[in-house]
């Protein structure tokens, strides 16, 4: 008879799960408040949450810019839709 811990104690298994996922500490959180924070300047209050939420994620875990191609970026920005740039 070969009954698995989860079969034999599912409350306690269930209790396990929850315990697996939670944070040892804060500090994720509190780096996010901070990048926000920083991104979020009383000069910069019309950003909609969309663009805030890109903009922490650039900040969080984007490329840092040496090893970043800019021509590309420009070249797949200029081909996305027709944009009317002056000079």
């Amino acid at each position: 008879m070969d009954m698995t811990y989860s079969e034999v104690m599912p409350n306690m298994a269930k209790l396990l799960k929850c315990c697996i996922v939670l944070p040892v500490s804060s500090a994720q959180c509190e780096r996010g408040f901070s990048t926000q924070n920083r991104i979020k300047s009383r000069l910069r209050t019309t950003l909609n949450n969309a663009s805030i939420n890109d903009l922490m994620r650039i900040s969080e875990d984007g490329s840092h810019t040496d090893s970043f191609d800019f021509k590309m970026a420009l070249k797949m920005w200029k081909e996305e839709k027709n944009r009317k740039i002056t000079a």
